[in-house]
């Protein structure tokens, strides 16, 4: 990879992670509850907590795979697979820059998540069968 695709990846990199950092903190915001209103008021923005908690969840998540990929371009590793060590294909990381996996290991990870009934992913599709 080029100085100046790497440079080109920075500067996507840290924009990306301004946005997220911004966003985080108006999520943050949100997370302040009233003790104000009725039961059904309450309730209403204790729902709306959680679904503020998952959003924020999702956004640290993606904050800290930015943040990594930053630091990869420091370290000079940007652009290998943290799994198998070969180069990420450059269409890869134009489409996700803070990707850690190639095409392939990023569908083995995903293959080995548990899937819809807390099961590993074949174990899942032999329920759906079964069912």
């Amino acid at each position: 990879m080029t100085a100046l695709q790497i440079n080109r990846f920075r500067e996507l990199l840290e924009a990306k992670k301004a946005e997220l950092v911004q966003a985080v903190a108006r999520q943050r915001e949100r997370l302040a509850i009233s003790d104000n209103g009725d039961p059904m008021d309450r309730a209403r923005m204790l729902a709306e907590r959680d679904l503020t908690l998952r959003k924020l969840d999702l956004k640290l998540a993606l904050l800290r795979r930015v943040t990594g990929a930053l630091r990869e371009i420091e370290d000079g590793t940007f652009g290998r697979c943290a799994a198998c060590d070969r180069t990420i294909p450059l269409k890869r990381l134009e489409a996700v820059p803070w990707s850690p996996y190639c095409i392939v290991c990023q569908q083995i990870s995903e293959a080995r998540k548990p899937g819809r009934y807390g099961m590993e992913s074949e174990d899942a599709g032999e329920y759906a069968m079964a069912s």
